[in-house]
């Protein structure tokens, strides 16, 4: 069902882009982020752990703002999704283990393979949420 758009969606859809852009915007800090060895293992997990405090921050934004009636559904799936990614991107620094200086390199696969899934979850959500509303 298409629903009209109206200042109260618009508001929600623009804050949600911006979490959006700060959600790509940290991401991009993990494109290297994978050691190729164990001498990587300490930068790498730093970090996760400033990106993942960063994606905190963005999923507390997320969980606060208030959707309009017509996308709470969407909204509560969308805060699901991020948290799944965030608890993925947590798995991924937990593999790391700084002070035996190895990583768990199929755990590791696992855990980004659930951020990956929890990533596609958040644009599919995102794009539904655009086709819902009726410019």
């Amino acid at each position: 069902m298409k629903v009209k758009l109206n200042q109260a969606i618009k508001k929600y859809m623009l804050a949600v882009a911006a979490i959006g852009q700060r959600m790509t915007a940290t991401s991009e800090k993990f494109k290297t982020a994978e050691p190729k060895g164990l001498s990587e293992v300490i930068a790498v997990k730093e970090i996760y752990k400033e990106g993942i405090m960063e994606f905190e921050n963005q999923f507390k934004d997320l969980k606060r703002l208030e959707a309009p009636i017509e996308l709470k559904q969407e909204h509560n799936e969308l805060i699901e999704a991020y948290r799944q990614f965030v608890d993925a991107t947590q798995g991924m620094s937990d593999t790391l283990d700084t002070v035996n200086i190895k990583t768990d390199s199929e755990k590791f696969e696992v855990e980004k393979d659930k951020q990956i899934n929890a990533s596609n979850r958040i644009v599919q959500i995102s794009n539904r949420i655009v086709q819902k509303v009726r410019m």
